[in-house]
């Protein structure tokens, strides 16, 4: 029996459970033979809506600077002046799976409307005090959190620091975020709310496709299971198990939320939400700096290509799509308000054997990662802060709060409302302006509105009110307690905020001890 009739085999003995889609923020219980199963015929002859939308020359512009840097998908495909065909496997026997032709100097015809450009946003009227309006955002904090982040290996402990799920971290600057977009005008889809999985299975629904991907396709298994699993050999029923887990923790969550996405909204942006981390993570280490970075989607590796033909289709869909110009743009202009707000380098991937820069802006790099794959149109993954830069990990497990803290001995903003602010700022950059903008009459509250922080390099005086009371509780989203932060950080924040003012006061008496002593003795050298 052949590995594709196999494998349909193994999936379809799997319960098969019905589809529903409610509101974006419940669950549902996802169909593993249409999660994990490889694209049917129908699924490759999408591809043919493209006919005539693009030229041989785009086309392979695109395949080369973007999407396939290696060339490894060309054995699949035979290019000609008029189309390229599309073949399941390198003989290229048979008919093809899907045949598009490329548009002529004589003849072109518009790109399905799959989503809306910048332009077409900036070009809509309005509400003066509602710059966004009409916008719509798909946020996706990534990861889940809760108890599933160990599973999912997004979990990590830090001396002094407790435990921190970046699952809850992104959950906590979604739902800021979210607020924020609203008030200026957009529709949100918030694809989760809670860390629970958004397929709604478990671990053990995944057990027998697991162990068909550890035998016939291991290389497509999860970053997050050889991770786990080092040490293990493939026959060895824990292997299995973590497999099963990281599957359903990473490929098919970030598949459902994709195809929930897909049956109840049209986004014209996706945003997925993370933070970063550098490989001292893994074991508790602490980073020595702090960087940001921004993926947009390409830069597919060869054996992701020549073994899977999701991602096959996938890449080819992203690629006649067009949705590169889109990301981009709005890649840059978030970066560009980070970099102001923090003034972090960017994380120097360049040309890697899976980034590519086509910007050339540093901070901003070609990636095919799960979530902007999986999702349809232009999807724009944020990635900033090391979470184990100490100061950083201090903000984080401090958690929300309005105004400003002293944290590590400076007055510093929440760091979920820092990150959502950045995000809104460069989505204004990037759709908000109209040509009759201008700001609204009444100021706005300095923890929600962002109308009067357009280009903000400094927290303005009204913001540095201080809050000792968290608008939401840490402990709600993260293990660690932020009434029971370590005792040596308590001390230290306590001694800071104590000793500070006693040396500025200081300062100012020996300055005006100083310049009493000056004219003493000049009017003493005058009488003589």
């Amino acid at each position: 029996m052949g590995i594709q009739k196999k494998w349909n085999l193994i999936v379809r003995v799997l319960l098969i459970p019905t589809f529903c889609f409610p509101s974006s923020v419940s669950a549902y219980r996802a169909d593993p033979i249409q999660i994990l199963a490889p694209p049917d015929p129908a699924a490759w002859k999408t591809l043919e809506q493209y006919a005539g939308t693009l030229t041989r020359s785009e086309f392979e512009h695109r395949l080369h600077s973007v999407f396939d840097p290696t060339g490894a998908i060309y054995p699949f495909l035979t290019v000609e002046d008029k189309s390229v065909k599309i073949y399941p496997d390198r003989s290229k026997t048979g008919l093809p799976l899907a045949e598009v032709p490329f548009a002529t100097q004589d003849y072109r015809r518009p790109a399905p409307a799959a989503f809306r450009n910048p332009a077409e946003i900036q070009n809509a009227a309005a509400p003066v005090t509602k710059p966004l309006a009409g916008l719509r955002v798909v946020v996706d904090p990534a990861d889940i959190g809760g108890a599933w982040a160990r599973m999912e290996n997004r979990s990590q402990t830090y001396k002094g620091f407790g435990e921190l799920r970046e699952g809850d971290c992104n959950l906590l600057v979604a739902k800021v975020l979210t607020e924020k977009l609203e008030a200026l005008g957009a529709k949100v889809f918030l694809t989760h709310a809670t860390p629970e999985p958004v397929s709604g299975l478990k671990p053990e629904d995944l057990l027998e496709p697991a162990a068909a991907f550890l035998a016939e396709r291991p290389t497509l298994l999860p970053k997050a299971f050889f991770d786990r699993a080092q040490g293990l050999s493939k026959k060895h029923p824990k292997t299995v198990k973590i497999a099963a887990e990281t599957l359903l923790t990473k490929t098919v969550e970030a598949r459902a939320r994709a195809e929930k996405v897909r049956h109840e909204f049209r986004p014209d942006i996706t945003l997925v939400l993370q933070h970063d981390a550098t490989p001292r993570s893994r074991r508790g280490g602490f980073a020595r700096g702090n960087r940001n970075v921004f993926f947009i989607h390409g830069a597919y590796t060869s054996t992701e290509l020549t073994e899977d033909p999701h991602q096959r289709l996938k890449m080819l869909t992203k690629l006649m799509t067009n949705v590169t110009p889109v990301e981009a743009t709005v890649a840059e202009h978030i970066a560009n308000h980070f970099v102001s707000m923090t003034g972090f380098q960017p994380v120097r991937y360049g040309n890697s054997k899976v980034t590519r820069s086509t910007t050339g802006n540093p901070y901003v790099v070609a990636r095919n990662l799960a979530l902007n794959r999986e999702h349809d149109g232009p999807v724009v993954v944020i990635e900033p802060y090391f979470m184990n830069e100490r100061v950083t990990l201090q903000r984080l497990v401090t958690g929300d709060y309005e105004g400003v803290r002293f944290i590590s001995g400076e007055l510093r903003p929440s760091i979920y409302r820092e990150y959502a602010d950045a995000v809104v700022l460069g989505l204004l950059d990037a759709y908000g302006y109209r040509k009759q903008f201008s700001l609204p009459a009444t100021p706005p509250s300095p923890d929600t509105a962002l109308l009067e922080r357009l280009s903000p390099r400094a927290l303005s005086v009204s913001t540095l009110k201080r809050d000792p009371t968290p608008t939401i509780p840490l402990q709600q989203m993260l293990t660690a307690d932020p009434q029971a932060t370590p005792f040596k950080h308590q001390i230290a924040t306590a001694l800071t905020s104590f000793i500070r003012p006693i040396i500025l006061i200081g300062i100012g008496l020996a300055a005006l001890t100083l310049g009493i002593f000056w004219i003493f003795n000049r009017r003493k050298n005058e009488l003589r």
